[in-house]
């Protein structure tokens, strides 16, 4: 597991390292959470991406899904959301 301190450290830990799940905020510095989303998609298209914001409105929502953003969940975000979102990405993929 790897926290990065903006959009941009975000987006060059996913060039390295080609991770299958990142978690993103709508609202980081340096580099927002939709611009890094869409740099990680290029990356790494099957990335799976859930974005989380305290700010989320509906545009937001629509603007992260249309770019590529797997789910969305409000903050503050439970360890129990985030065990089940991943939960649930395993059965998508056929993995559990």
């Amino acid at each position: 597991m790897f926290e990065a301190s903006d959009g941009e450290e975000a987006v060059a830990f996913c060039q390295n390292e080609k991770p299958d799940v990142v978690l993103l905020d709508i609202v980081m510095p340096k580099k927002d959470g939709i611009e890094a989303l869409k740099e990680i998609k290029v990356i790494k298209e099957d990335t799976y991406i859930v974005m989380a914001s305290s700010v989320g409105t509906q545009s937001n929502l629509i603007k992260a899904l249309k770019a590529g953003a797997n789910t969305f969940l409000q903050k503050p975000v439970s360890p129990e959301a985030v065990i089940e979102t991943i939960e649930q990405l395993i059965k998508e993929r056929g993995e559990g």
